[in-house]
């Protein structure tokens, strides 16, 4: 038989009686999804080359407030017997992740240890340099890097999902401007048939993008 709690269970008797053994079962049933945001995060400081490992090394400390938060942020009024944590909770960690991040760009575009002389002997710290009109923030770039990286691996995505046709849409499109008439003399096919997939094919574009931003944190 069946004996866990339910999380609607537990966050009533979290809410309404402050119960500690309810707080902390609940919070070992979601050790998973915060292992999984922190990989998340490790894949990143990889991928991104980010020295964040004080942050990597203090995540589970950093979760538990942030589940902690999560569960304060419920109205208990409004849980139905179904209810599932893992929305809100997932949420509070894609957050935390992504401040994580900001804080790091924050500091990197800040930095002022590295000094450098002219030649007249002036010394010029980063700040200076990172703040140039000619020069974009690094902050800017890493954000940059990522909006790329899901558009790329979107157009991975959608190659793998369009139909022949689709595809041949998307072939024509890439080479430059065009006109839907000449796409659908090109194609053989009507107005209408051309319009109907075409939105067939943004709706797979955006969803696909929707996914990889979630990956990468952006969202």
């Amino acid at each position: 038989m069946n004996t866990e709690k339910s999380d609607a269970q537990l966050l009533r008797e979290i809410k309404l009686g402050n119960n500690a053994d309810s707080l902390n079962e609940l919070f070992s049933k979601y050790t998973l999804l915060i292992e999984k945001c922190r990989n998340s995060l490790i894949k990143s400081s990889f991928t991104y080359k980010m020295k964040i490992q004080e942050e990597i090394d203090d995540y589970y400390a950093n979760a538990y407030e942030t589940y902690i938060k999560a569960v304060n942020g419920i109205k208990i009024n409004l849980v139905g017997d179904k209810y599932i944590f893992y929305i809100q909770f997932y949420g509070y960690l894609r957050s935390m992740n992504r401040d994580i991040k900001n804080h790091y760009y924050k500091k990197l575009r800040n930095e002022t240890a590295i000094i450098s002389s002219s030649e007249e002997g002036k010394e010029y710290s980063n700040v200076d340099i990172c703040s140039s009109t000619n020069e974009k923030s690094a902050e800017k770039q890493i954000f940059n890097d990522l909006e790329k990286n899901a558009f790329w691996k979107t157009v991975k995505e959608c190659n793998k999902i369009f139909t022949p046709e689709q595809k041949k849409i998307w072939s024509i499109k890439e080479k430059g401007k065009i006109s839907t008439r000449a796409i659908c003399e090109l194609l053989n096919m009507d107005s209408k048939q051309y319009r109907k997939t075409f939105l067939e094919m943004k709706e797979i574009f955006y969803h696909q993008l929707t996914i990889q931003k979630e990956k990468l944190m952006l969202i």
